[in-house]
């Protein structure tokens, strides 16, 4: 293990590094997107995007890179 990241406040679902290596997205049921600086180790952007229901809410992360 490098670095702990701690910042949802329930299970993450899925993390999405980008093509640099430097970004990563992290999503779960807490139902927040998160934007982080590996460079520095910080959330630079958090986002809610739903509402939770029936106890699941985001599962899966993708790109594209058009």
């Amino acid at each position: 293990m490098i670095k702990e990241l701690a910042a949802h406040s329930d299970s993450v679902t899925s993390v999405l590094f980008n093509s640099e290596g430097f970004e990563l997205i992290s999503c779960g049921h807490d139902g927040n997107l998160r934007f982080w600086d590996l460079r520095k180790y910080k959330c630079v952007n958090d986002v809610a995007i739903n509402m939770k229901k029936y106890d699941e809410n985001i599962l899966c992360l993708a790109q594209n890179k058009e």
